[in-house]
């Protein structure tokens, strides 16, 4: 089982797979590229990491090391950042798209896989996961695919 497979439960189909791929280092260079405006690169290349693992419903404090001493002892500057995460309509909207996506590859209708409902309650307790009725869930990996690049392009531009 592929990298991918195992990080998101499982058998992913090829397209839903490359989206889910093309979402993860999306999400992964817009927090690094935010968190070095604000902490700069040191403290940028262990909390974004550990919050896109944290939008895809793993535990943010998982990490080893120093890394996790880090996380740990930073744990306000980790909510404070979900929290400001939640006020970003875009990351909300994919995030939710991605999370019931993932949900439904596992055969769930509800947000992600079984194995990670503690992260899914992190993330509706701080607004960032959405309740299904509220998003535009994609008909097709097509549609996903295209709502997976307009993201890209809001991280672009914005």
């Amino acid at each position: 089982m592929g990298l991918l497979a195992k990080l998101f439960g499982g058998r992913v189909p090829d397209k839903d797979r490359e989206c889910l791929r093309m979402l993860t280092l999306t999400l992964h260079n817009y927090l690094f590229n935010k968190f070095t405006i604000k902490y700069g690169p040191k403290t940028a290349s262990t909390l974004a990491p550990a919050i896109a693992n944290g939008l895809f419903g793993f535990d943010i404090f998982s990490e080893d090391g120093e890394n996790r001493k880090f996380l740990i002892s930073n744990k306000n500057l980790v909510f404070d950042e979900l929290k400001e995460l939640s006020e970003k309509q875009e990351v909300c909207n994919i995030v939710s798209v991605a999370a019931y996506v993932l949900g439904g590859l596992n055969g769930s209708e509800d947000a992600f896989p079984p194995g990670r409902i503690n992260g899914a309650k992190v993330l509706r307790e701080f607004g960032i996961l959405l309740p299904k009725e509220s998003i535009e869930m994609p008909s097709s990996s097509n549609a996903f695919r295209l709502q997976v690049c307009q993201f890209q392009r809001w991280t672009l531009l914005g």
